[in-house]
């Protein structure tokens, strides 16, 4: 009985081996350049891992599935969101794509810094956020010159940092030193910027109860546009010389009365979904209060 099984068995190899058409030696099926591609692929394959062939972990990393999985996993989310976004487009679906904003990153960010084609994608990802040459790149992988309602809220939570009203770049209207002299008077003073915004931290604690909400509100945008201009005029120094200025007692007492605030629902209603951000921001981070383009430099750092 074993004899005829391995006898079978022999058989079934040799038909798998044999040629599927007269006359050609096309061996597991495959023509004579298929043959050559699979040859060349397998020696591919030898060069690409020779330094993974005495290790075999490495070997077993290299024929793992995961990637392939992966790979399908986006395949399938693209077509989806490509799907529906055709219906809704030409009315065949009343709902649009949901959950198709980050599905790529999603999908790429459980193989960062693995060594494999995944990894090596969701490592190449540029940074989300507007870069220096006015380019800004979504979390999808996308990028356009014109930045979204939701690609500068998205900015705000995810960098904690505020949005200007304008791009600026440090020194781009002259750098000045911290340590030169200037007065309270001076156009360009980086004494004044602070004192403004010890003014409107002290006007808080002096406002009448119906006048102390309005008076928030004027404290964080005094405190915004303050650190916009240090950051532009006097670069990361004035940041630093400005931190210890913003934990004096007149801060402290300010952020303390907006974060009681904030958890009032009616507070603050005119504000738009991204000034909400940045407030919140300012009341419970109150040192990540810098602008996204100073975020952005401080990023650029440290790549």
């Amino acid at each position: 009985m074993t004899a005829a099984r391995t006898r079978t068995a022999r058989q079934g190899a040799s038909a798998a081996l044999a040629s599927v058409s007269p006359g050609k030696y096309n061996r597991l099926g495959l023509t004579p350049e298929l043959t050559v591609g699979a040859l060349a692929a397998i020696g591919l394959f030898l060069w690409a891992h020779s330094a993974d062939l005495g290790s075999p972990s490495a070997l077993a990393a290299a024929f793992d599935p995961e990637p392939l999985r992966t790979y399908f996993a986006l395949a399938r989310e693209g077509t989806r969101c490509h799907t529906q976004g055709i219906g809704k487009a030409i009315g065949l679906a009343v709902a649009k794509p949901t959950d198709c904003e980050n599905s790529y990153e999603k999908t790429l960010a459980a193989h960062r810094g693995k060594n494999n084609i995944f990894g090596k994608l969701a490592d190449a990802m540029p940074e989300v956020g507007l870069s220096s040459s006015g380019i800004y790149t979504r979390p999808d992988g996308t990028f356009s010159n014109v930045p979204r309602p939701d690609d500068l809220l998205r900015e705000v939570r995810h960098a904690r940092c505020f949005q200007t009203d304008r791009p600026y770049s440090v020194g781009d209207r002259g750098l000045h030193s911290v340590t030169e002299q200037s007065s309270l008077r001076d156009e360009i003073s980086l004494p004044r910027f602070l004192a403004s915004s010890d003014a409107a931290a002290r006007s808080i604690t002096e406002a009448t109860p119906a006048e102390r909400d309005a008076r928030l509100i004027d404290y964080f945008k005094v405190r915004k546009l303050m650190v916009e201009v240090i950051h532009r005029f006097f670069g990361d120094p004035g940041l630093e010389v400005a931190a210890p200025r913003y934990v004096a007692p007149e801060h402290q007492a300010a952020i303390t009365l907006l974060r009681q605030r904030l958890s009032d629902p009616a507070f603050a209603p005119p504000l738009s979904p991204l000034e909400k951000a940045e407030l919140e921001l300012l009341a419970t981070a109150p040192q990540d209060f810098v602008s996204c383009v100073a975020r952005r430099k401080q990023g650029q750092k440290k790549a």
